[in-house]
């Protein structure tokens, strides 16, 4: 919240003296479809941000780029850089090297469980500083559009299979590769996380870490 008047200064100058992010919608785009759908859906809001140039501002639409990781991006960048030639985005695209590695700057408070923000809090924290004051993250889009994966095993819960067809097709739609077994990874994964008990699913975890590593295959109840 904006503290108050500055003898000399305005809202915008305070909001820039404190490193706040700009007011206003703004959104991830990563390249992927859920941030992208859920970018263009906020710049289609009426009488909002994002409408077209004349009637309003532009959604700020931010792409983080990744120096520090190994090449494999490309693509979704590329993605990234076409949808923003749509008018109603303003693109920007947030550039970091090792200092936002994994783990990196890890002096904040901790959480009471383990969280996989604190893995990319270097990250996270350089992206929506460069975001708006209201912002979607890519995280969130996915939620948003087709809800979390483990939605699937409450469904299973609650006795409720049915429910499990249409986001399981939608899955298996947007699947590049073997499209025809997504169906059965995913009633089996979230079987699997149903039937794992909280704390075994927590012990699972630390034993992933202890080992440094994370598996190739679906192998325990963590990877549901």
């Amino acid at each position: 919240p904006d503290p108050g008047p500055v003898p000399g200064m305005g809202p915008a100058d305070r909001r820039a003296a404190r490193g706040a992010p700009a007011p206003g919608v703004g959104a991830d785009l990563s390249g992927g479809t859920a941030s992208a759908t859920l970018a263009l859906l906020a710049a289609g809001l009426p009488g909002a941000p994002g409408t077209l140039p004349g009637s309003g501002s532009r959604l700020l639409a931010v792409t983080f780029n990744d120096l520090a990781t190994p090449r494999g991006r490309e693509g979704e960048l590329e993605s990234a850089h076409a949808l923003a030639a749509d008018p109603r985005l303003h693109h920007v695209v947030v550039a970091a090297a090792e200092e936002a590695l994994p783990y990196a700057d890890l002096d904040g408070p901790l959480t009471d469980e383990p969280g996989p923000c604190l893995v990319s809090a270097a990250r996270d924290r350089r992206r929506l500083a460069a975001g708006s004051a209201d912002h979607f993250t890519g995280h969130g889009a996915r939620q948003v559009l087709d809800a979390h994966p483990a939605r699937m095993a409450d469904l299973l819960l609650d006795r409720r299979r049915r429910h499990l067809l249409r986001p399981v097709a939608a899955l298996a739609r947007s699947a590049s590769e073997g499209p025809l077994l997504v169906p059965f990874s995913v009633y089996s994964a979230a079987r699997r996380l149903a039937r794992t008990p909280y704390r075994a699913g927590i012990e699972a975890a630390a034993a992933r870490l202890r080992e440094g590593g994370v598996a190739t295959a679906v192998s325990g109840p963590v990877d549901a």
